[in-house]
């Protein structure tokens, strides 16, 4: 797989290929260590929000491992549904008692499971809970059905649900074609979705399993938030949010733009200190393209800030004196 494949774990995840020859790690990590440095010994990158797939830098918090906190579930109604890695749990007391939908099903058609046994699914599907998909067995029963379990026994139609890798429930929409039945909901309430990924449908209580309208919520991201971009040759940089609905602009343009006017054409801002996450202006300086080409066929790039902006100075001379020779020769 290519730099830069992602891939979602069963436990929802995502993980981010970056190196040879199959390097790979979590994309929360990475986004937080980009922006913050390496993360502390005996610390974690946890999700404010509890969602896995929200990777604003705003929705990442660096937390001890004793100190990590996990959704909280009280306060639902009996009966509630939600995912806990990739089965359903049913609350079925107060204050806070849930139980896997599977065997609380098995159980009210057949009474207790015996010790040392366990309800598993027959096609390998955690959120099929029919009772004719349900067997009790031991665990010798459960390795040897994932050995020689039989093709799936569920052909899914148009309008079928299931729930994903993340938790969220999908709807079959067209052959091979799924799509979150939030968005199908809150589709039909409000027309279309905006293009791009810089926005979100939340569930106001939490769970991923009630997509009534009245739980879902639009979060688009506030003027003024910023995300990382990776460019092509894996060089990454800011973007800020400048207007609705969508409107996003790499940050060095946009502060260099603020002081100075627009940038005349057939120059680009570059970055004295040679880091592209630092947009401070004095780390941003405007190089046309040819003074660009020069600097590079000369290798005078450097690690120090102030040698470029020196290296600068000496381009645009250079330049200069090249072309009055040309017009006195």
């Amino acid at each position: 797989m290519p730099l830069g494949t992602e891939k979602v774990q069963n436990d929802g995840y995502i993980r981010v290929k970056v190196a040879e020859p199959s390097v790979w790690v979590f994309k929360h990590r990475l986004l937080w260590e980009e922006a913050n440095g390496p993360i502390p010994e005996g610390h974690m990158v946890t999700f404010i929000d509890g969602d896995k797939s929200n990777f604003h830098l705003e929705n990442l918090r660096l937390s001890t491992r004793s100190g990590r906190k996990r959704p909280d579930n009280q306060g639902l109604p009996i009966g509630t549904e939600r995912d806990h890695c990739g089965y359903i749990k049913v609350k079925i007391a107060e204050p806070n008692v849930w139980k896997f939908k599977h065997q609380l099903l098995w159980e009210e058609a057949h009474g207790p499971i015996p010790e040392g046994h366990i309800v598993y699914f027959i096609d390998g599907d955690r959120s099929n809970c029919r009772l004719a998909n349900l067997r009790l067995g031991t665990w010798h029963d459960v390795q040897i059905s994932r050995c020689v379990r039989a093709p799936r026994a569920v052909k899914y139609q148009i309008g079928d649900e299931k729930i994903n890798s993340l938790g969220f429930i999908a709807v079959k929409i067209g052959e091979n074609k799924w799509k979150p039945k939030h968005h199908l909901i809150w589709e039909e309430a409000n027309g279309p979705l905006p293009a791009g990924k810089r926005w979100r449908l939340i569930f106001i209580d939490g769970n991923r399993l009630n997509c009534t309208l009245e739980n879902i919520a639009f979060d688009g991201a506030p003027l003024g938030s910023e995300t990382l971009e990776s460019l092509t040759g894996g060089r990454k940089y800011l973007k800020v949010k400048v207007a609705e609905p969508d409107v996003w602009v790499f940050k060095h343009r946009y502060v260099w733009e603020l002081a100075n006017g627009p940038i005349p054409e057939g120059h680009m801002i570059q970055f004295a200190d040679k880091n592209t996450l630092n947009c401070e202006l004095e780390n941003l300086m405007l190089v046309s393209n040819k003074e660009a080409g020069y600097l590079s066929a000369k290798n005078l790039y450097f690690e120090d800030s102030e040698l470029n902006k020196t290296s600068v100075n000496i381009a645009k001379i250079s330049l200069a004196l090249n072309e009055s020779q040309k017009k006195i020769g």
